[in-house]
């Protein structure tokens, strides 16, 4: 999983490349850097940083052409920056044959048995001489589903099927047509992540071939595969996927906020992460009075830190199976800009369960949830009852500053006495303000407003933090002096 390059060239004259390019591929190219016929920028020691969204790849391709001193072409060094693909343990999935006439029906599980031997065919799932259709009918195709049991996000797919060492008077070696391989959350909307068409695609060899794609959250894996270049044959052999199942959030530390002006019957902020889900667990959670659909309740809950989320599972009451009006929920980085991420409207949503119901999104950046709810469908239907709450994906982790080094921009007259590096020592007490960075920019009159008193940005005081090396960020939370109540820096 890749995200970055650091590209270095000859670089003692200041020289410049042009027609510089940068690929990542396995069995498609896909640039990340490109300079065409213009000059890249000035060579120095610290080369060149190319960052791109994360991407499973094993090659990677750099061309360049001359420098501007003279025809020298020049590559000192590539560093590659990111993390080894991890394999997701498949013990627990399960393949699932599509309609279509199997010469082995019962070997489905050989599809996700971990074992990638040629000769391992006759366990694995397999369409016969009775599969006489050509390249070019995509809707005739044989298929396999694989439900990996829960939601994970996925890197890569390895996809093994029979293949030989010589092969025949035409190809070195096998290939297939009308492959495609798609993904799915709920198993009924899916997205494309490959398709050959009516295309031979990629020779087969002991190592599979690799699809890799941008990381998605997925569920289920279906994979078409049509004949192959010697026979009519059609030999799903083994599924290796990469990827990380989800990972659910420790709450235990969070911080819970209920609406106000709303008559809440029930307190109980803690029951929330308390794991308890059973019937009666509501005694001991949150929950409204005189709710509705059109008036309904919220609560807010603080994470402990910044966090990537993916999914939230809502546990309300259930034994009636009752449903609630009104249902939403909101995502904020500040607790101020909301983004709705589920709603109902003013209708009702899901029957509820034991199970609870999981609000599946793309990963977004969150320190606070807020969930509104309102009546419900039962008798008693001006109530409502909070149970429990789970989130699933990963707290942003911090970044070691150990090699970083904090500068003060020249454009402006700092006071003495102040000590850059303590803007990075973890420290933010107000009894130490002075030793941070501070200036005194008060307006010259009560009426000048940020404005008037920087009228350019240029004349903006700013810090510059250099990391000591490249990284990959996703966050950077900053505190200013918060010692007096009410202020507000802009």
């Amino acid at each position: 999983m890749v995200h970055g390059l650091e590209l270095h060239s000859y670089w003692d004259d200041a020289r410049r490349y042009c027609y510089q390019t940068t690929r990542k591929h396995g069995w498609y190219i896909l640039d990340v850097y490109d300079t065409g016929p213009t000059w890249g920028p000035v060579e120095t020691s610290a080369g060149i940083t190319v960052r791109f969204p994360p991407i499973a790849t094993r090659f990677i391709r750099y061309a360049k052409g001359r420098s501007d001193k003279n025809n020298g072409i020049h590559w000192a060094k590539i560093r590659v920056y990111g993390k080894d693909l991890k394999l997701l343990n498949l013990n627990s999935a399960k393949a699932i044959l599509g309609p279509f006439e199997w010469a082995n029906p019962q070997h489905a599980g050989g599809f996700i048995d971990g074992i990638t031997e040629r000769d391992s065919w006759a366990g694995a799932p397999t369409i016969g001489t009775n599969y006489t259709d050509t390249c070019g009918s995509p809707d005739n195709v044989p298929y396999i589903t694989v439900d990996i049991g829960k939601v994970a996000r996925l890197d890569a797919i390895t996809l093994f099927k029979w293949w030989n060492d010589v092969g025949n008077a035409t190809e070195t070696y096998r290939r297939y047509c009308n492959q495609r391989l798609q993904l799915s959350i709920d198993g009924e909307n899916w997205q494309t992540v490959l398709n050959t068409g009516a295309s031979w695609w990629a020779s087969e060899s002991s190592g599979g071939n690799t699809v890799q794609f941008r990381p998605a959250l997925a569920r289920y894996v279906r994979h078409y595969l049509g004949r192959n270049t010697d026979n009519e044959y059609v030999h799903f052999i083994e599924m290796k996927a990469y990827g990380e199942y989800r990972n659910e959030l420790d709450l235990s530390q969070s911080t819970v906020q209920l609406e106000a002006g709303k008559t809440w019957s029930l307190q109980h902020t803690g029951g929330l992460f308390d794991g308890d889900i059973s019937q009666f667990a509501y005694k001991k959670s949150v929950g409204a009075a005189s709710v509705s659909c059109t008036n309904p309740a919220w609560v807010t809950v603080e994470l402990p830190h910044l966090a990537i989320l993916d999914s939230v599972t809502l546990f309300h009451y259930y034994h009636d199976g009752r449903a609630y009006c009104n249902q939403w929920v909101e995502l904020s980085t500040d607790g101020s800009t909301w983004q709705k991420v589920y709603s109902t409207g003013q209708g009702y949503g899901f029957s509820e369960t034991a199970l609870g119901y999981t609000i599946q999104f793309e990963p977004m950046d969150a320190m606070f949830v807020r969930h509104g709810l309102g009546g419900s469908d039962a008798s008693v239907a001006n109530d409502n009852h909070f149970t429990e709450k789970k989130m699933n994906g990963r707290y942003v982790k911090e970044l070691p500053l150990d090699w970083a080094n904090v500068e003060l921009s020249s454009n402006v007259q700092w006071p003495t006495g102040i000590l850059p590096q303590r803007v990075i020592d973890g420290l933010n007490s107000c009894d130490k303000w002075a030793e941070h960075a501070w200036i005194d920019r008060t307006p010259t009159t009560p009426t000048n407003t940020c404005a008037t008193n920087f009228p350019q940005e240029s004349d903006l005081p700013y810090l510059t933090v250099d990391l000591g090396r490249p990284a990959m960020l996703e966050a950077v939370r900053v505190w200013f002096y918060y010692c007096t109540a009410g202020r507000n820096s802009t």
